[in-house]
């Protein structure tokens, strides 16, 4: 039985490896509602790349029973990204998850701008995801403009994959900073 050469292995391999993070990073994690990609937004989310801040109090924790958090971020300069911190996840089933991620901006009549959806990966670790703020949501908040309030929901990736009671995703920090 012949066997292909080493090189040929190796270059194979790569070639898988650089088209899933290609893959990750053109947006297989960060969705807009309709299931888009949501350029230009990146994902950091490996195990041993994101240090846990588990001691830190939660803006939110999202569970199967309480699955909207509502919270005012921090903003830092021009709101162009929102710079979102999951930590911790606790998740011992590791099933898949997604956060959708939604800028409500105004005082009366609230306008809602859709961010995208997250998911942490693997689905027990912690993640730092950057999400881009819409042109007009920057503009309505510039300046001084209608107060920001971030909602956040938990979901199942398919509805015939439920969640298990035992998830609960923190969210550790959400800060909209320039780009």
């Amino acid at each position: 039985m012949a066997s292909a050469p080493s090189g040929v292995l190796a270059s194979g391999l790569l070639t898988g490896v650089l088209a899933a993070v290609l893959l990750m990073a053109l947006g297989g994690c960060n969705q807009d509602g309709d299931g888009n990609g949501v350029p230009p937004a990146t994902t950091a989310s490996a195990p041993g790349t994101v240090p846990s801040t588990s001691s830190v109090p939660a803006l939110g924790v999202l569970t199967v029973d309480q699955p909207t958090a509502r919270f005012e971020p921090t903003i830092d300069g021009r709101p162009e990204v929102l710079e979102l911190r999951i930590d911790p996840v606790t998740n011992p089933a590791r099933s898949a998850f997604v956060v959708r991620v939604v800028l409500e901006t105004g005082d009366g009549d609230r306008t809602e701008y859709h961010l995208g959806q997250v998911a942490t990966f693997p689905a027990d670790e912690p993640g730092i995801f950057a999400l881009r703020v819409p042109d007009d949501a920057v503009r309505a908040l510039v300046g001084g403009g209608p107060a920001a309030t971030i909602v956040l929901r938990l979901e199942a990736v398919a509805a015939d994959m439920p969640l298990p009671t035992s998830l609960r995703v923190s969210v550790a920090s959400a800060t909209l900073r320039g780009g």
